[in-house]
């Protein structure tokens, strides 16, 4: 395929956003914001016929922009909206040729809108396989990386949690994070948890298929023992698998138990449960930690039956199972958490981000007030640490505090004031916290004789 355009300002999303020189892409709230700045993008030189791939849309915000809506804004151009969730791709006719995907090819797939160019969840996968080879060039992903490494020490981060290690190629990540860290010097480390999905597919010899697909999860743990011998002074690995329960919280594909969402449409499985259930069992008997995305109350349940059954096969103590994101889940639902000595790790962006704007659509107003209680799970006795899943949020461990610890929104508002936090809580949520759940309190996360010496200094108090 065609180069990516690599000159031209590809994020357009409804928050300004910071990019690696310190600078402010404008925020995109409207329509016509949204549209303006997307023409001003695709036509800025050099070459308006190589791919044009943009990160931030937001269909609730910016209208709809699928495949007839593309062709007619740019025709013959291959253009590749991003959803702000980076689970969702749009795509015009042009990308989608130029993709060699076909009717044929996607025919019967769940998470496929053929007509609108619409992938999600496992869908989009079909979409960023066939973008790797542009992706993956050196150039254009050594800059990101290295961009992502100066947000990084901008935000202040001594170390930093891959959940996604071995998602592109093992050999070729690890190479590029010795480019960076080594090689470039970057003040910092990465600590790499291995994509329990993508090496079991690829270890059984499978392509990521609709999310009931079985996935022989033995073979992906025999695929991730010999990487723990290729440990570097920046480049750790933790003897734990992300697995994935439900969608994206910031499209709304979240599995919501009733009444679900006001406007009737329904969420979506990463993992249908009884492949989520095979994951969490085959990890869990193997002693790993085990870190699950989640995300609404349905997904929720999907979780604490999958560790509820591997519990009473199994029984382990100390076993740090991490809930990720818990964008939305039932008061009644914490306490089982709990019970079950699991803990989570939470984006407590999506307060500021999101409240407003689901309170009007998707959730309702009081669900939407809801989203990320993390003074309610620490109520209940368990530990909460915070992450930015970048670029979910800001790579800003201070921001993402603020955002636990006020529970404003996006206008001002203050969302279910009883969950907002302590400074103290706030601050250990990316810190001593943060470390704890990548089973490193002893190395990291506060300042004590025998520990890493790690230190953020700050411009302001």
């Amino acid at each position: 395929g065609a180069d990516f355009d690599l000159g031209a300002p590809r994020d357009i999303a409804p928050e300004a956003w910071r990019q690696g020189d310190g600078s402010l892409r404008p925020a995109a709230r409207t329509p016509d914001d949204y549209l303006r700045l997307l023409r001003q993008a695709v036509a800025a030189p050099p070459d308006t016929a190589r791919w044009f791939v943009s990160f931030g849309y937001q269909p609730a915000l910016h209208e709809r922009l699928g495949r007839p809506e593309l062709d007619t804004l740019f025709p013959g151009r291959p253009v590749i909206l991003i959803q702000r969730s980076f689970h969702e791709t749009y795509c015009s006719s042009a990308a989608i040729a130029q993709l060699g995907l076909t009717a044929e090819a996607v025919a019967g797939h769940p998470q496929v809108d053929w007509a609108n160019g619409h992938f999600y969840e496992t869908g989009n996968k079909l979409v960023m396989a066939r973008l790797m080879p542009d992706i993956l060039k050196p150039d254009w992903y050594g800059r990101g990386l290295a961009m992502t490494a100066r947000l990084m020490q901008q935000g202040g981060i001594t170390t930093a949690g891959d959940m996604l290690f071995g998602s592109i190629n093992p050999d070729f990540e690890l190479a590029a994070l010795d480019q960076v860290l080594h090689q470039g010097d970057a003040p910092m480390r990465v600590v790499n948890v291995f994509d329990g999905r993508g090496f079991s597919n690829r270890a059984s010899g499978r392509s990521v298929g609709p999310p009931d697909q079985p996935i022989d999860f033995e073979a992906g743990l025999t695929a991730m023992q010999p990487l723990f011998e290729r440990a570097a002074p920046k480049v750790w690995f933790s003897k734990a698998v992300k697995l994935f329960a439900d969608g994206a919280m910031f499209s709304q594909l979240m599995q919501m138990n009733p009444p679900g969402y006001i406007d009737g449409h329904h969420g979506e499985w990463l993992m249908a449960p009884e492949v989520l259930a095979a994951g969490v069992r085959t990890f869990w008997n193997a002693g790993w930690q085990i870190h699950v995305h989640v995300n609404g109350d349905g997904g929720m349940d999907a979780v604490l039956a999958a560790l509820e059954a591997a519990q009473a096969q199994r029984p382990r103590v100390d076993h740090r199972f991490f809930m990720h994101h818990v964008g939305y889940h039932a008061a009644a639902q914490t306490n089982r958490i709990a019970a079950l000595g699991a803990h989570a790790s939470v984006n407590p962006y999506y307060i500021h981000a999101l409240a407003d704007d689901y309170a009007q659509w998707g959730l309702g107003a009081e669900r939407a007030s809801q989203i990320t209680r993390c003074a309610s799970m620490l109520r209940a006795g368990m530990k909460v640490s915070f992450h930015s899943d970048f670029m979910m949020a800001p790579a800003e461990p201070l921001t993402l505090a603020w955002c636990a610890a006020n529970r404003r929104t996006r206008t001002g508002a203050v969302a279910s004031p009883s969950e907002t936090l302590t400074l103290q809580q706030a601050l250990r949520g990316v810190t001593i916290d943060a470390a704890w759940a990548l089973r490193l309190e002893d190395e990291v996360g506060s300042i004590a004789a025998g520990k890493r010496a790690d230190f953020c200094v700050l411009l302001d108090d």
